[in-house]
């Protein structure tokens, strides 16, 4: 019986002094397999496959790595073919999230946390990276979101990817096109960004126009907050409405309040309504004039007068019709 008892003991030290020699090999490894990852050298994978056995190479490849997985470091290497390898030869999980560095349009970098692989490759625009993982089976990710609440349609549609937006829209099951997504769209002024809101609208994938956020704000506020006159007319042509917020602030307010006065015009002409005061009765005269916008009030003050006496004109039914113009 001591026998036996003692053998057992021998083979249990024994798996635990392998183990403690993998896991003390293990950062030499990941160190490697990283070097390789960003020479996009697959060959050397293989190898490295070869040398370490199917079973080591697999808890390798599926060990955590600065945060992060090797599955990210491949979507970050830009290699489809290195993605397709991980996943299929070396079971690697295509869905796992990690933290990764995001650079900013800006200048600087930025930590985002619970980023899947497809948000990585979304947030880059490599579109056929994206549908490496979709078709790899990171589909399944698709509404997963980041720390931050953001998934992988809205990160493309932030970053003006309009194909990316098309191909997970026409090939992922139960994508959410949300009011986050065309807000991410009309966040930036460009003509990238424009086609990516179009397309939303367009394609009847998203029609809330007038939704609100929880602080009230509509799309069309958020357009006037910008200046983004492209975006008001774009919301305009497909039935957007001038609605208050929770404090009674209309979207002409927001456009005089910020100092857009491309955009206080073409809400004149659309028919917002001057007059409209906030909760704390102040109307966008007030809001313009507060943030010494002069130019603003006195447009407000002569479009007040010419309504008073009954000066005002007919607005054209062209001013919604026309596409993106590159002068707004």
């Amino acid at each position: 019986m001591g026998t036996e008892t003692s053998k057992l003991y021998d083979v249990t030290d024994t798996q635990t002094t392998e183990r403690n020699e993998e896991m003390a090999l293990l950062p030499k490894y990941q160190t490697k397999l990283a070097e390789l990852m960003e020479q996009k050298n697959l060959f050397a994978i293989k190898e490295m496959r070869n040398e370490l056995g199917p079973e080591r190479m697999q808890k390798l490849v599926g060990s955590p790595y600065k945060d992060m997985t090797f599955v990210h470091l491949a979507v970050k290497s830009g290699s489809a073919n290195i993605l397709a390898y991980l996943v299929n030869e070396c079971k690697a999980d295509v869905c796992r999230k990690g933290t990764v560095d995001v650079a900013l349009d800006r200048g600087g970098v930025v930590k985002v946390a619970d980023a899947t692989p497809l948000w990585i490759a979304c947030q880059m625009g490599n579109v056929n990276l994206v549908k490496a993982i979709v078709w790899l089976g990171g589909d399944k990710s698709i509404n997963e979101r980041t720390a931050i609440g953001s998934t992988a349609l809205q990160v493309a549609c932030y970053s003006g990817h309009c194909t990316i937006v098309k191909f997970l829209i026409e090939n992922t099951a139960g994508v959410e096109v949300n009011y986050n997504c065309l807000l991410a769209a009309l966040s930036t002024k460009d003509r990238i960004h424009f086609e990516v809101a179009k397309y939303l609208l367009k394609e009847a994938h998203y029609n809330k126009v007038n939704e609100q956020d929880p602080d009230g704000m509509t799309l069309l506020a958020w357009c006037a907050r910008g200046g983004n006159v492209n975006g008001l007319r774009l919301l305009i042509r497909y039935g957007a409405e001038c609605i208050p917020d929770k404090k009674g602030v209309t979207p002409i307010m927001v456009a005089a309040a910020h100092g857009h006065v491309t955009a206080v015009k073409f809400l004149l002409e659309y028919g917002d309504n001057v007059n409209s005061k906030d909760h704390e009765g102040h109307d966008a005269v007030y809001w313009a004039s507060r943030n010494g916008h002069t130019e603003i009030a006195k447009i407000l003050l002569d479009n007040r007068f010419r309504k008073h006496y009954g000066h005002t004109k007919i607005r054209p039914a062209s001013i919604f019709e026309s596409d993106f113009d590159d002068d707004e």
